[in-house]
């Protein structure tokens, strides 16, 4: 994953909102969240948005697979964890199947 982009929000509430959760350990910054989701998260993040939906800050990060699909993957900006999007499983399944084709 491409650790670089920037996080936007959307005003300057927003952002002081962010900046205070990231002091009091409720929000983790964005490269904290791209080191943790590493590993659940295929392809190189080439946006990254936060915002808080239902009382809870979410990372959106915008993916291009190494099959140069674009996906969006949510991410919970407390915990790491990927809360919408990740499709890794499924993408590994299609390269399985495509390199099985080829032989």
């Amino acid at each position: 994953m491409l650790a670089s982009p920037n996080a936007f929000a959307k005003d300057d509430d927003s952002r002081r909102e962010i900046h205070q959760g990231i002091k009091q350990g409720d929000i983790k910054s964005l490269s904290d969240i791209l080191v943790i989701s590493k590993d659940k998260v295929v392809g190189e993040v080439i946006e990254a948005e936060i915002d808080r939906k239902g009382g809870k800050w979410l990372y959106e990060l915008e993916v291009i697979d190494p099959e140069g699909l674009k996906s969006k993957v949510k991410v919970d900006a407390k915990t790491g964890d990927v809360v919408e999007g990740a499709r890794k499983a499924q993408r590994e399944e299609r390269r399985e199947e495509r390199r099985e084709e080829r032989r």
